[in-house]
């Protein structure tokens, strides 16, 4: 582990202090706890979520108010807390993601990705003063251009990956929520889910350093596996569970 960072002493003192391996090493890969010791070693770790508004079961519609977003009600506080642990040892960036491209692309909704790009925004000009220090709500349209990447290309990829189609059949298999998913958007629900997250998992690789929290209550093992269907991405955590 002393490789990853240049002063050994200090890589033992947030281990040790923080037990951060510890508390999710059951959870964790080896090139996920690779990746995540390296980066500790930043001095700055960056926590990435994805935060989902809440959508009509019925309508081509989203909660305008972030606030009552299901990752704000459930898990806002619990984030709090945990970044506040983490700064006792380093400092932590915080960013929030909102999926404007999922309504489209995986949901099958017809309203233009344009118009939905626009109502995120203003939700993020309206939540952002709220939230705390070094804390940040960011467009997905923003990371993907960011990144250099197409979303579309990697998605089409991942759904010809023979991979995509086992995960996929093992995400039925588990408790499905009974939401949005039910409606399907260019191909079967589970397999246009593998297909997104192993797109997304491309492209938070190549602009970000550092973790990425998962909060799916949904098969959350299948979930991390679908992240890495076109090849390795950010070390996932569960500092929910």
């Amino acid at each position: 582990m002393a490789k990853y960072c240049k002063d050994k002493l200090q890589l033992t003192y947030v281990l040790e202090g923080l037990s951060i391996l510890e508390r999710f090493e059951d959870k964790l890969s080896d090139e996920d706890e690779d990746a995540l010791i390296g980066a500790i070693c930043e001095q700055t770790i960056q926590l990435v979520a994805m935060v989902c508004p809440n959508a009509s079961r019925h309508r081509e519609e989203l909660e305008y108010d972030l606030s009552k977003a299901r990752f704000f009600t459930k898990h806002f506080e619990q984030l709090q807390a945990f970044v506040g642990e983490l700064r006792s040892y380093m400092d932590v960036e915080v960013c929030l993601i909102i999926p404007d491209h999922e309504p489209n692309l995986t949901w099958g909704w017809s309203t233009p990705r344009q118009e939905i790009s626009g109502l995120c925004a203003m939700m993020i000009d309206d939540a952002s003063p709220s939230l705390p220090k070094d804390w940040s709500l960011r467009l997905w349209s923003d990371i993907e251009a960011q990144s250099g990447r197409s979303f579309e290309s990697l998605y089409d990829k991942a759904i010809a990956n023979p991979r995509s189609a086992q995960l996929a059949k093992l995400y039925r298999q588990g408790r499905l929520q009974q939401t949005r998913y039910q409606k399907t958007g260019r191909h079967d629900f589970a397999l246009g889910k593998a297909a997104q997250y192993a797109a997304e998992g491309q492209i938070l690789t190549q602009v970000f350093r550092g973790v990425l929290i998962q909060h799916e209550e949904n098969c959350p093992e299948i979930k991390d596996k679908m992240y890495r269907i076109l090849g390795p991405t950010l070390p996932i955590i569960h500092p929910f569970d």
